[in-house]
């Protein structure tokens, strides 16, 4: 078994069932359940039952599964085939998967109003959450987005760095129109850590 978890909490799960003894055969619909635990012992949980085709039908050969759904960030999931009375039940080792959430506190453009032509400066503090506790994530890439008064969607302007204590480097962007600027940890997570919320800050050119 195989399984991963995105920066979307989403879980990504597959494997492989087969049997050896030409004289068993599959389960007309056979299922792999796909189960959670908090500490990968107890309070094992079913959280997704997976259909499988029968592709090949016979010993020795292996019939694949896989899932897709949106997860806890931190668990232990193991893939488990219940059997039948031909074949014995079977359960994978357990996985441990854990992303940390992050968020981006005190975002600040400034100054405004500005003059068109201006230089604006950015701040705010990129964290992850440890346990209960927010802690500074250094030396991470959030982006910068920017969206003109009056339309629709952002547009990607460049990623930003943290320092050692989790905060904006020293950035400026020249104002040339009235726009939200927005930051969001999202381009560039790694694999520890989910996309956080996106935080605003509408500015006045004049």
């Amino acid at each position: 078994m195989g399984a991963s978890l995105d920066e979307h909490s989403k879980l990504h799960i597959g494997g492989w069932v087969d049997y050896s003894d030409p004289r068993a055969h599959w389960p007309k619909n056979p299922t792999v359940t796909i189960e959670y635990s908090k500490d990968g012992r107890t309070g094992w949980k079913s959280a997704s039952t997976v259909p499988f085709k029968l592709r090949y039908n016979k010993p020795n050969y292996g019939e694949s599964f896989s899932r897709t759904f949106s997860a806890p960030s931190d668990g232990y999931w193991r893939a488990r085939f219940n059997g039948n009375p031909d074949l014995a039940s079977a359960t994978t080792p357990a996985v441990h998967l854990r992303r940390y959430a992050t968020r981006i506190i005190g975002f600040n453009v400034f100054p405004e109003p500005i003059r068109k032509g201006g230089y604006l400066h950015l701040a705010g503090t990129l964290q992850y959450k440890s346990g209960t506790t927010w802690k500074s994530l250094s030396y991470g890439s959030p982006a910068l987005y920017f969206r003109p008064r009056g339309a629709a969607t952002y547009r990607f302007v460049c990623d930003l760095t943290t320092d050692r204590y989790g905060r904006i480097t020293s950035h400026w962007e020249q104002a040339t129109r009235d726009g939200t600027w927005a930051v969001a940890f999202n381009r560039q997570t790694g694999e520890h850590y989910l996309n956080s919320p996106v935080v605003s800050d509408y500015v006045d050119v004049r």
